[in-house]
């Protein structure tokens, strides 16, 4: 129900300005995304198949591994795209990680899955999230962004457009990639 990306660095550290692995600071992004929807039955099946497409969606997969890329692009400072990350590590002693979940179309499988992230123990070895990622609907989104919010943590929206986020006191740490419907 997850996937989680890291760079592998050779050597077995990185150094940045003068500063060594340890001084380096963490910032693991948990991302949902619909990459199966729940069924009444409690089981799996593949959105697309369910509606009569190939059973890979190249949206969501072209989300996956556009959120990889982007963290790829902080980690190396690569400002081919961004001008403004030319050279990020050098100023800024951040790595960054991600790990994907599939928010499979639900509003509570959204909500436990959030939950669960939030209640992580780094002193049992568990990567605690530093922002959140996703999810595609409202009903998944606000929920999820009330959860984030309560605990201080940062949410971006890929592609939920409800004016009912836009609302800073609900969602005071909810931001967005796609304009409101407004």
């Amino acid at each position: 129900d997850r996937i989680i990306f890291e760079e592998e660095e050779e050597g077995g550290h990185q150094e940045t300005s003068g500063s060594t692995e340890e001084e380096m600071g963490v910032c693991h992004i948990a991302s949902f995304l619909p990459l199966t929807l729940l069924m009444g039955t409690g089981g799996k099946e593949s959105p697309q198949v369910r509606m009569g497409l190939p059973p890979f969606d190249l949206h969501t997969l072209t989300g996956v591994m556009g959120l990889y890329l982007a963290v790829e692009m902080l980690n190396n400072g690569d400002g081919s795209v961004v001008p403004q990350l030319e050279g990020l590590p050098d100023k800024c002693p951040i790595r960054f990680t991600t790990e994907v979940f599939d928010s499979s179309v639900s509003t509570t499988f959204t909500a436990q899955q959030t939950k669960q992230v939030l209640q992580r123990e780094t002193a049992k070895g568990e990567r605690e999230a530093c922002a959140f990622f996703g999810a595609s609907r409202m009903t998944d989104t606000g929920p999820m962004a009330i959860l984030t919010g309560l605990e201080e943590r940062p949410q971006l929206g890929p592609f939920s457009t409800s004016v009912q986020l836009d609302n800073k006191q609900t969602f005071p740490f909810f931001g967005r990639t796609i304009v409101s419907e407004v």
